[in-house]
């Protein structure tokens, strides 16, 4: 099997799920490897695999393309058949899919305690405080927003590091003050 687009189909109750692979017999093993290992990222597909188990899943090849047409073509699938078990309707894209509380949490472990380079503590700075846009015109973050920003931040403990550079900072904004 080449290059193409495919489809998952659960023969108890004809629910598919479209995709596109440069391999897809490659592709097709790995959705069985994570669904077999419970890690599959689509939890519809998992869970009616769960549920119903390898058997009454066929693999059925619709069409071998290009691979410069890959997403193209998947798109016009994924427009056309409307697939049950497909999270993102966006060839190619994760945009619409939403995580789950527990990969959410893996996530934020994970960045947990990592070291941000200054150049991007930087820029994540600037764009809290507000940014310019394409015309050069300022915008700021709403009253709304700063509030939850603040409340989001209150108990959690601030590093000696950052504690040392919020007093330097209201020792300078309270002298010009003072001027």
């Amino acid at each position: 099997m080449g290059t193409g687009i495919y489809k998952i189909i659960n023969i108890i109750n004809n629910k598919f799920y479209i995709g596109s692979a440069v391999s897809i017999s490659k592709r097709f093993k790995k959705h069985i490897y994570e669904l077999e290992n419970k890690i599959h990222v689509n939890p519809h597909l998992q869970h009616a695999y769960n549920k119903d188990g390898k058997e009454v899943f066929e693999l059925q090849i619709l069409e071998e393309v290009e691979k410069s047409n890959l997403l193209k073509r998947e798109q016009f699938y994924l427009d056309q058949l409307n697939p049950e078990y497909n999270v993102c309707r966006i060839a190619g894209s994760r945009l619409g899919h939403k995580f789950s509380a527990e990969t959410c949490a893996k996530i934020s472990q994970s960045l947990t305690g990592r070291k941000i380079p200054r150049k991007t503590r930087k820029k994540m700075s600037e764009s809290r405080k507000g940014c310019q846009n394409a015309l050069g015109k300022h915008w700021h973050l709403s009253e709304e927003t700063r509030k939850k920003m603040s409340e989001s931040a209150k108990g959690k403990p601030k590093s000696e590091r950052t504690k040392k550079r919020i007093s330097r900072s209201l020792k300078r904004r309270n002298s010009n003050a003072n001027l």
